[in-house]
Protein backbone atom coordinates (compact mmCIF):
# COMPACT_ATOMS: atom_id res chain seq x y z
CA UNK A 1 0.00 0.00 0.00
CA UNK A 2 1.40 3.42 -0.71
CA UNK A 3 0.08 6.95 -0.28
CA UNK A 4 0.88 9.85 -2.32
CA UNK A 5 1.08 12.84 -0.11
CA UNK A 6 1.67 16.64 -0.95
CA UNK A 7 4.01 18.12 1.45
CA UNK A 8 5.53 21.67 2.23
CA UNK A 9 9.10 21.73 1.68
CA UNK A 10 10.00 21.96 5.57
CA UNK A 11 8.19 18.47 6.20
CA UNK A 12 9.85 17.07 2.82
CA UNK A 13 13.09 18.00 4.33
CA UNK A 14 11.85 16.84 8.09
CA UNK A 15 11.45 13.18 6.50
CA UNK A 16 14.82 13.38 4.07
CA UNK A 17 12.94 13.60 0.44
CA UNK A 18 14.52 16.31 -1.64
CA UNK A 19 12.65 19.23 -1.95
CA UNK A 20 12.89 19.51 -5.53
CA UNK A 21 10.02 17.81 -5.59
CA UNK A 22 6.78 18.36 -3.08
CA UNK A 23 4.78 14.67 -3.99
CA UNK A 24 6.29 12.39 -1.49
CA UNK A 25 5.55 8.50 -2.59
CA UNK A 26 5.41 7.12 1.24
CA UNK A 27 4.80 3.30 1.66
CA UNK A 28 2.30 2.67 4.33
CA UNK A 29 0.61 -0.32 6.97
CA UNK A 30 -2.25 -0.13 8.25
CA UNK A 31 -1.00 1.62 11.28
CA UNK A 32 0.73 4.15 9.15
CA UNK A 33 -1.96 5.15 6.91
CA UNK A 34 -3.91 7.01 10.05
CA UNK A 35 -1.17 9.48 10.26
CA UNK A 36 -1.95 10.34 6.99
CA UNK A 37 -5.63 10.31 7.44
CA UNK A 38 -8.00 13.19 6.35
CA UNK A 39 -11.76 13.13 7.15
CA UNK A 40 -14.93 15.33 6.95
CA UNK A 41 -17.21 15.27 10.27
CA UNK A 42 -20.78 15.25 8.54
CA UNK A 43 -23.48 15.56 11.62
CA UNK A 44 -23.05 12.26 13.60
CA UNK A 45 -21.37 10.62 10.80
CA UNK A 46 -17.14 10.20 9.81
CA UNK A 47 -16.23 10.50 6.00
CA UNK A 48 -13.12 8.99 4.53
CA UNK A 49 -12.48 9.47 0.96
CA UNK A 50 -10.47 6.83 -1.12
CA UNK A 51 -7.28 9.14 -0.69
CA UNK A 52 -4.84 10.31 -2.81
CA UNK A 53 -3.14 6.71 -2.73
CA UNK A 54 -6.36 5.77 -4.25
CA UNK A 55 -6.48 5.81 -8.22
CA UNK A 56 -9.93 3.75 -8.52
CA UNK A 57 -12.39 6.66 -9.16
CA UNK A 58 -15.36 4.23 -8.86
CA UNK A 59 -18.50 5.45 -6.73
CA UNK A 60 -18.00 2.75 -4.12
CA UNK A 61 -18.98 3.87 -0.48
CA UNK A 62 -19.06 1.63 2.60
CA UNK A 63 -21.48 2.53 5.75
CA UNK A 64 -19.17 1.28 8.73
CA UNK A 65 -21.74 1.00 12.00
CA UNK A 66 -19.23 1.10 15.56
CA UNK A 67 -19.44 -1.22 18.39
CA UNK A 68 -21.47 0.13 21.54
CA UNK A 69 -19.13 2.82 22.70
CA UNK A 70 -15.70 2.41 20.08
CA UNK A 71 -13.49 4.83 19.79
CA UNK A 72 -12.99 6.46 16.23
CA UNK A 73 -9.48 4.84 15.83
CA UNK A 74 -10.45 1.66 16.63
CA UNK A 75 -13.52 1.72 14.00
CA UNK A 76 -11.50 3.53 11.44
CA UNK A 77 -9.23 0.73 11.31
CA UNK A 78 -12.15 -1.14 9.09
CA UNK A 79 -12.47 2.06 7.05
CA UNK A 80 -8.61 2.10 6.12
CA UNK A 81 -8.87 -1.42 4.39
CA UNK A 82 -11.82 -0.48 2.80
CA UNK A 83 -10.05 3.03 1.72
CA UNK A 84 -7.16 0.84 -0.17
CA UNK A 85 -10.13 -1.46 -1.75
CA UNK A 86 -11.35 1.85 -3.74
CA UNK A 87 -14.14 2.71 -0.89
CA UNK A 88 -14.97 6.07 0.66
CA UNK A 89 -15.51 5.25 4.25
CA UNK A 90 -19.05 6.55 5.98
CA UNK A 91 -18.29 6.05 9.89
CA UNK A 92 -20.88 6.25 12.50
CA UNK A 93 -20.00 5.79 16.19
CA UNK A 94 -22.62 3.98 18.21
CA UNK A 95 -22.85 5.29 21.55
CA UNK A 96 -25.19 4.02 25.14
CA UNK A 97 -27.02 7.33 24.06
CA UNK A 98 -28.37 5.29 20.76
CA UNK A 99 -29.48 2.71 23.43
CA UNK A 100 -31.39 5.33 25.48
CA UNK A 101 -32.76 6.85 23.05
CA UNK A 102 -34.11 3.27 21.25
CA UNK A 103 -35.13 2.32 24.51
CA UNK A 104 -36.95 5.36 25.70
CA UNK A 105 -39.19 5.32 22.73
CA UNK A 106 -37.71 9.10 21.71
CA UNK A 107 -36.45 8.12 18.18
CA UNK A 108 -38.81 10.68 16.77
CA UNK A 109 -37.45 13.23 18.31
CA UNK A 110 -33.99 13.19 17.54
CA UNK A 111 -33.95 12.60 13.74
CA UNK A 112 -32.70 16.34 13.38
CA UNK A 113 -29.24 14.87 14.23
CA UNK A 114 -28.97 12.86 10.62
CA UNK A 115 -30.13 16.07 9.13
CA UNK A 116 -26.52 17.25 7.05
CA UNK A 117 -25.75 13.44 7.10
CA UNK A 118 -28.79 12.63 5.24
CA UNK A 119 -28.12 15.90 3.16
CA UNK A 120 -24.76 14.40 2.32
CA UNK A 121 -26.26 10.91 1.26
CA UNK A 122 -28.15 12.53 -1.16
CA UNK A 123 -25.44 14.54 -2.68
CA UNK A 124 -23.80 11.34 -3.38
CA UNK A 125 -26.86 9.51 -4.86
CA UNK A 126 -27.26 6.74 -1.87
CA UNK A 127 -30.33 7.23 -1.02
CA UNK A 128 -33.90 7.03 -3.23
CA UNK A 129 -37.41 7.77 -2.14
CA UNK A 130 -39.14 5.32 -0.58
CA UNK A 131 -41.24 3.05 -2.30
CA UNK A 132 -41.49 -0.32 -0.27
CA UNK A 133 -41.92 -3.52 -2.50
CA UNK A 134 -43.91 -6.69 -1.86
CA UNK A 135 -42.23 -9.07 0.13
CA UNK A 136 -43.12 -12.01 -2.83
CA UNK A 137 -41.38 -9.81 -5.45
CA UNK A 138 -38.66 -8.87 -3.13
CA UNK A 139 -37.86 -12.36 -2.14
CA UNK A 140 -38.28 -13.81 -6.23
CA UNK A 141 -35.74 -10.84 -7.39
CA UNK A 142 -33.10 -11.52 -4.76
CA UNK A 143 -32.83 -15.08 -5.89
CA UNK A 144 -32.62 -14.09 -10.37
CA UNK A 145 -30.30 -11.28 -9.44
CA UNK A 146 -26.26 -12.56 -9.68
CA UNK A 147 -23.41 -10.47 -8.18
CA UNK A 148 -23.08 -9.11 -11.60
CA UNK A 149 -26.80 -8.01 -12.35
CA UNK A 150 -26.48 -6.09 -8.47
CA UNK A 151 -22.97 -4.21 -9.51
CA UNK A 152 -24.64 -3.15 -13.03
CA UNK A 153 -28.14 -2.45 -11.57
CA UNK A 154 -27.80 -0.22 -8.49
CA UNK A 155 -25.01 1.82 -6.85
CA UNK A 156 -21.61 0.53 -5.13
CA UNK A 157 -22.88 0.34 -2.01
CA UNK A 158 -21.91 -1.66 1.30
CA UNK A 159 -23.09 -1.77 4.79
CA UNK A 160 -20.88 -3.19 7.77
CA UNK A 161 -22.46 -3.22 10.73
CA UNK A 162 -20.17 -3.79 14.25
CA UNK A 163 -22.01 -5.92 16.58
CA UNK A 164 -24.97 -5.20 18.44
CA UNK A 165 -24.40 -1.41 18.88
CA UNK A 166 -23.69 -1.03 15.43
CA UNK A 167 -27.13 -2.11 14.74
CA UNK A 168 -28.77 0.48 17.25
CA UNK A 169 -26.73 3.44 15.51
CA UNK A 170 -28.33 1.79 11.73
CA UNK A 171 -31.42 1.76 13.23
CA UNK A 172 -31.68 5.40 14.07
CA UNK A 173 -30.22 6.62 10.71
CA UNK A 174 -32.93 4.80 8.60
CA UNK A 175 -35.49 5.82 11.41
CA UNK A 176 -34.39 9.28 10.65
CA UNK A 177 -34.34 8.48 6.94
CA UNK A 178 -37.60 7.03 6.81
CA UNK A 179 -39.17 10.34 7.95
CA UNK A 180 -38.07 11.98 5.58
CA UNK A 181 -39.83 9.65 3.25
CA UNK A 182 -36.23 8.38 2.18
CA UNK A 183 -34.26 5.00 2.21
CA UNK A 184 -30.84 3.54 1.61
CA UNK A 185 -30.36 2.70 -2.31
CA UNK A 186 -29.99 -0.90 -2.35
CA UNK A 187 -26.51 -2.20 -1.31
CA UNK A 188 -24.04 -4.25 -3.23
CA UNK A 189 -23.89 -6.44 0.47
CA UNK A 190 -24.34 -6.20 4.20
CA UNK A 191 -21.87 -7.12 6.60
CA UNK A 192 -23.35 -8.49 10.01
CA UNK A 193 -20.11 -8.99 12.08
CA UNK A 194 -21.25 -10.65 15.45
CA UNK A 195 -24.55 -9.60 15.28
CA UNK A 196 -27.59 -9.31 15.95
CA UNK A 197 -27.80 -11.29 19.21
CA UNK A 198 -29.99 -11.23 22.06
CA UNK A 199 -30.99 -10.62 25.42
CA UNK A 200 -30.17 -14.09 26.80
CA UNK A 201 -28.65 -15.23 30.37
CA UNK A 202 -25.60 -16.50 28.24
CA UNK A 203 -24.81 -13.08 26.80
CA UNK A 204 -25.06 -10.89 29.90
CA UNK A 205 -22.93 -13.72 31.22
CA UNK A 206 -20.07 -13.03 28.45
CA UNK A 207 -20.48 -9.42 28.31
CA UNK A 208 -19.85 -8.89 32.14
CA UNK A 209 -16.90 -11.29 31.90
CA UNK A 210 -15.65 -10.74 28.79
CA UNK A 211 -12.84 -8.11 30.23
CA UNK A 212 -11.52 -11.36 32.02
CA UNK A 213 -8.94 -13.57 30.26
CA UNK A 214 -10.56 -16.94 28.93
CA UNK A 215 -8.34 -19.58 30.83
CA UNK A 216 -8.49 -17.24 33.62
CA UNK A 217 -10.05 -18.56 37.49
CA UNK A 218 -11.51 -15.23 37.72
CA UNK A 219 -13.74 -15.74 34.32
CA UNK A 220 -14.34 -19.48 35.58
CA UNK A 221 -15.51 -18.09 39.04
CA UNK A 222 -17.19 -15.08 38.25
CA UNK A 223 -19.44 -16.34 35.04
CA UNK A 224 -21.76 -19.20 36.54
CA UNK A 225 -22.71 -16.64 38.86
CA UNK A 226 -23.34 -14.00 36.30
CA UNK A 227 -25.10 -16.50 34.60
CA UNK A 228 -27.51 -17.60 37.55
CA UNK A 229 -28.13 -13.64 38.21
CA UNK A 230 -29.06 -12.93 34.26
CA UNK A 231 -30.92 -16.10 34.51
CA UNK A 232 -32.99 -15.16 37.00
CA UNK A 233 -33.47 -11.34 35.32
CA UNK A 234 -34.45 -12.41 31.90
CA UNK A 235 -37.78 -14.63 33.38
CA UNK A 236 -38.40 -11.24 35.86
CA UNK A 237 -38.09 -8.78 32.95
CA UNK A 238 -39.72 -9.00 29.40
CA UNK A 239 -36.80 -8.48 26.95
CA UNK A 240 -39.12 -8.41 24.06
CA UNK A 241 -39.01 -5.03 23.63
CA UNK A 242 -34.77 -4.51 24.39
CA UNK A 243 -33.41 -2.23 22.05
CA UNK A 244 -31.22 -5.35 20.78
CA UNK A 245 -34.39 -7.53 20.24
CA UNK A 246 -36.43 -4.41 18.29
CA UNK A 247 -33.75 -3.15 16.00
CA UNK A 248 -32.30 -7.18 15.05
CA UNK A 249 -35.34 -6.59 12.17
CA UNK A 250 -34.01 -3.41 10.40
CA UNK A 251 -30.52 -5.21 9.35
CA UNK A 252 -31.66 -8.63 8.63
CA UNK A 253 -35.43 -8.07 7.29
CA UNK A 254 -36.37 -6.69 4.35
CA UNK A 255 -40.13 -7.07 4.50
CA UNK A 256 -40.40 -2.92 5.68
CA UNK A 257 -40.11 0.49 4.17
CA UNK A 258 -37.09 2.05 4.87
CA UNK A 259 -34.64 -1.39 6.04
CA UNK A 260 -31.28 -1.98 4.50
CA UNK A 261 -31.84 -4.09 1.39
CA UNK A 262 -29.00 -6.58 -0.29
CA UNK A 263 -27.31 -9.99 -0.16
CA UNK A 264 -26.10 -10.84 3.57
CA UNK A 265 -23.14 -12.03 5.44
CA UNK A 266 -23.84 -13.62 8.53
CA UNK A 267 -19.93 -13.37 10.37
CA UNK A 268 -20.14 -14.70 14.18
CA UNK A 269 -17.35 -16.84 16.61
CA UNK A 270 -19.07 -20.23 18.51
CA UNK A 271 -16.20 -19.13 21.00
CA UNK A 272 -17.70 -15.24 21.19
CA UNK A 273 -18.15 -14.53 24.65
CA UNK A 274 -20.50 -11.06 24.06
CA UNK A 275 -22.87 -12.03 21.01
CA UNK A 276 -23.98 -16.19 20.94
CA UNK A 277 -23.08 -17.60 17.76
CA UNK A 278 -26.51 -19.61 18.10
CA UNK A 279 -28.67 -15.74 17.94
CA UNK A 280 -26.57 -15.01 14.94
CA UNK A 281 -27.28 -18.11 12.88
CA UNK A 282 -30.83 -18.17 13.63
CA UNK A 283 -31.01 -14.54 12.33
CA UNK A 284 -29.27 -15.31 9.29
CA UNK A 285 -31.85 -18.55 9.02
CA UNK A 286 -35.24 -15.94 9.34
CA UNK A 287 -33.35 -13.90 6.41
CA UNK A 288 -32.77 -16.79 4.44
CA UNK A 289 -36.51 -18.02 5.06
CA UNK A 290 -37.27 -14.40 3.95
CA UNK A 291 -35.65 -15.24 0.42
CA UNK A 292 -32.59 -13.28 0.93
CA UNK A 293 -28.93 -13.98 -0.25
CA UNK A 294 -27.23 -15.27 2.43
CA UNK A 295 -23.89 -16.11 3.48
CA UNK A 296 -22.67 -17.58 6.95
CA UNK A 297 -18.75 -17.10 7.89
CA UNK A 298 -17.07 -18.11 11.05
CA UNK A 299 -14.19 -16.56 12.36
CA UNK A 300 -11.95 -16.76 15.75
CA UNK A 301 -12.81 -13.36 17.73
CA UNK A 302 -15.92 -10.68 18.08
CA UNK A 303 -15.96 -8.69 15.27
CA UNK A 304 -13.00 -8.80 12.55
CA UNK A 305 -12.29 -7.31 9.39
CA UNK A 306 -14.05 -9.70 6.22
CA UNK A 307 -13.78 -9.56 3.22
CA UNK A 308 -16.98 -8.24 0.42
CA UNK A 309 -15.02 -9.83 -2.38
CA UNK A 310 -16.36 -13.22 -0.37
CA UNK A 311 -19.84 -12.13 -0.57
Amino acid sequence: MFAVVRDSDESAEANGVSTTSRTLTIELNIERAAEFLDYDQIGPASFLGKGAYQINTSKKYVLLFGWLDAQFKQVEKYAQYYRTNGFSAIVLLSSSKDQYIIASGKLDETTEEFRNLIVFLESKDLVEPVSHVSHETNSRNNKRLSRIAVAQMYPQIAVHILSNGGIFRLRRMLHALNARGLQLKRTNGIVLDSCPGTQSAASIAGLVTSRFKDASYVKAAVWPAAYAVAAVATRVADYSNHPVSTSARYAISEGNDGNVRGPRMFVYSRGDDVVQWSDVAEFAESARAEGIVVVEKEISLHVLIVFLKDM
